[in-house]
């Protein structure tokens, strides 16, 4: 996957949620019902795209200039940056496979799974990677703190295998180019948010 980072900011969007946030993977199903009754469903895309929403108050004014920042270097829906979803932001002894004797990148990844069926979502905005090999920590890498490829600073160890635990953000925009900030009576701000998953390819 190719990152395009000419369209990404490297900021995190404000943390402090106050009321937090709703969001989670939005899938796309193309469905259809057949004379017979029956139904029959497909995907329509690989991987979901996440969507966000949120109302933040009584932020202080810190927080005011930190979310007036982010809206105009956003420049509304033009520009993505990170964001941190408290719902799904860690990894813990995700395989990556097995060393090959080689120096070829590796993409973080983190599975999904339950029952025989498992999906892997690419991790592009790695924070903290720690990797193993055979279950002994392992250290001779560098990791791309946007697009999330691995890379050994000598080969990986062949026929070990591989695995990270570490944290992640992900790539997002504001769902709209209108973000109005409210303030009532001089004492309670207010702002309506929604942000969209950015996926490059």
């Amino acid at each position: 996957m190719a990152f395009d980072e000419d369209s990404f900011i490297d900021f995190r969007f404000n943390t402090n949620y106050r009321y937090g946030f709703v969001g989670g993977p939005n899938f796309a199903t193309l469905e259809k019902r057949l004379r017979s009754g029956v139904t029959r469903r497909r995907p329509l895309m690989d991987m979901p795209l996440h969507r966000y929403r949120a109302e933040l108050a009584t932020f202080n004014e810190d927080e005011r200039a930190a979310l007036l920042d982010a809206i105009w270097v956003a420049e509304g829906k033009a520009y993505t940056f990170r964001f941190r979803d408290f719902n799904d932001w860690r990894v813990s002894n995700q395989v990556l496979g097995y060393g090959d004797g080689t120096s070829s990148p590796i993409q973080l990844v983190k599975h999904y799974t339950r029952g025989p069926k498992t999906k892997s979502r690419d991790i592009t905005l790695p924070v903290d990677v720690a990797m193993t090999a055979d279950g002994v920590p392992f250290t001779g890498f560098v990791v791309q703190p946007i697009g999330g490829l691995v890379l050994p600073t000598t080969v990986w160890p062949a026929g070990a295998l591989l695995e990270w635990t570490g944290t992640f953000d992900v790539c997002v925009r504001f769902a709209n180019d209108y973000n109005p900030l409210t303030s009532v009576a001089g004492r309670i701000n207010e702002l309506m948010i929604e942000l969209q998953e950015e996926r490059y390819g």
